[in-house]
């Protein structure tokens, strides 16, 4: 997390967790500080009776990138500075994937001191 703060003037993004795949969360930083927030849940997680309860704004984002297996849980990152050197950003990024044989319910959470998660959110 750190290297990736660090690497970039500015960074932002959604993402998620493979050990938390519901939950839709939120990376900020500038200058080194970060935020990340859980901010509910992805709207593939959603039973599709209340998506019109949703606000037009989220369906249309989410059908952007909508995939047939994994809806609109996509990681998007955006990192911009100058002299941003793409190989080792995107390594970095790389070595943040779970392996194809990689199971996500062993892992520890690495933010489970970070993210005050409400299930029903």
């Amino acid at each position: 997390m750190d290297a990736l703060a660090t690497r970039s003037v500015r960074s932002r993004g959604r993402f998620r967790l493979a050990n938390r795949p519901e939950r839709l969360l939120t990376w900020d930083a500038i200058a080194g500080i970060v935020t990340i927030e859980d901010v509910g849940l992805w709207l593939a997680a959603l039973p599709e009776s209340v998506w019109e309860t949703v606000p037009p704004i989220r369906r249309l984002v989410a059908s952007l990138d909508w995939n047939p297996d994994h809806g609109d849980r996509v990681q998007h990152p955006v990192l911009t500075g100058p002299g941003l050197d793409h190989d080792q950003t995107h390594a970095l990024l790389d070595a943040c994937l779970l392996a194809p044989d990689e199971p996500a319910d062993t892992l520890a959470d690495p933010f489970a001191d970070l993210l005050d998660l409400n299930p029903a959110g």
